[in-house]
């Protein structure tokens, strides 16, 4: 089973992408904050993907991602960001983030992405 962990400020938010995702099949691990759920990473939880608010509290989402994608373990993870802007895609988060997803459409959009993103296939 492969575990996806969703990190949100917003609590409403991130208990609807974790349910959806256990729907799914997948093991979900929540955090808060960005802070939270670098943690786990640094203390070598088994992930395998992530899947992140852009703007939280402690350290937002591009911080949280550009952290973890530091740890050789985590390197090649595939890194979902929500948002409920229109993110600007520089080149250099491009490399850091698989993909984008608007949070307020996450139904719509979640599904694809997700299974794309953790069997690496085309997005």
């Amino acid at each position: 089973m492969k575990t996806i962990l969703v990190a949100d400020d917003y609590e409403v938010q991130r208990n609807l992408v974790s349910s959806f995702l256990e729907k799914k099949g997948y093991r979900v691990i929540k955090a808060s904050d960005g802070l939270s759920a670098y943690n786990y990473f640094i203390n070598g939880e088994a992930i395998d993907m992530l899947v992140s608010d852009l703007e939280m509290p402690n350290m937002t989402g591009l911080e949280l991602a550009a952290r973890v994608k530091r740890i050789s373990n985590y390197r090649n993870m595939p890194i979902i960001m929500s948002t409920t802007r229109t993110p600007t895609l520089t080149p250099q988060l491009q490399s850091i983030v698989t993909c984008w997803f608007n949070r307020d459409f996450y139904t719509s959009f979640l599904p694809s992405k997700t299974y794309n993103a953790i069997n690496r296939t085309a997005l």
